[in-house]
């Protein structure tokens, strides 16, 4: 029986840049890519999308609580504390037991934002090429985020490229998950910037 291929649907055009949505998401996570012959039919892409979305849910609401000044801590916070510890820890010991039969791709140097993402790798991707990308936001949960982008640019950076890719057919719903993410992400990273000083002092 002779496999089915299917036709090659229509690249979108990219959503559209705004002002707020300059902030970006820069970590180094385990990340994996491969080409993809065309866009996944419309069946497939939602259900990514909708994977997608309750991956970068979880990681809201994972996210780290930011920690009060001291003397201002809020009634039941100790106790909030305790219990987010004893998760992570949870969360450690199934990821471990996970990750032995699966073991988590190497980390790159990723930039996310709600329209696409850049990574630097030794062995870039060709331009205009459609991928499928699974970065691992959350390397307690061995799970990843899967969005599919259309190569844009690869530009030379010392021994390695950088790769940029923009997203495809991506929903409302899942950009906007995307944005509050990279806002909260950035949002703690400035937190504990200036709560570096008073606890070096």
């Amino acid at each position: 029986m002779s496999e089915v291929i299917p036709e090659p649907r229509e690249i979108p055009e990219p959503l559209e840049v705004q002002e707020s949505t300059a902030l970006v998401y820069e970590q180094n996570l385990p990340l994996r890519w491969w080409q993809l012959p065309c866009l996944p039919e419309e069946n497939e892409l939602h259900r990514l999308n909708d994977a997608a979305l309750r991956i970068v849910q979880v990681a809201l609401a994972w996210e780290p609580t930011p920690q009060a000044p001291e003397g201002h801590e809020e009634p039941g916070g100790r106790a909030s504390e305790l219990v987010e510890f004893k998760v992570n820890l949870l969360l450690e010991l199934v990821s471990e037991l996970l990750t032995r039969d699966q073991p988590l791709p190497i980390p790159a140097a990723v930039e996310l934002t709600g329209e696409g993402i850049w990574w630097k790798t030794a062995r870039p991707p060709g331009e205009s090429e459609i991928l499928r990308v699974e970065l691992y936001i959350l390397p307690s949960i061995p799970k990843p985020l899967v969005l599919i982008g259309e190569v844009t640019s690869i530009e030379r950076s010392d021994d390695l490229y950088r790769v940029h890719a923009r997203f495809l057919d991506m929903p409302e719903q899942l950009h906007e998950a995307m944005q509050k993410m990279i806002f909260r992400h950035h949002r703690r990273l400035v937190a504990e910037a200036r709560r570096t000083p008073l606890m070096n002092p």
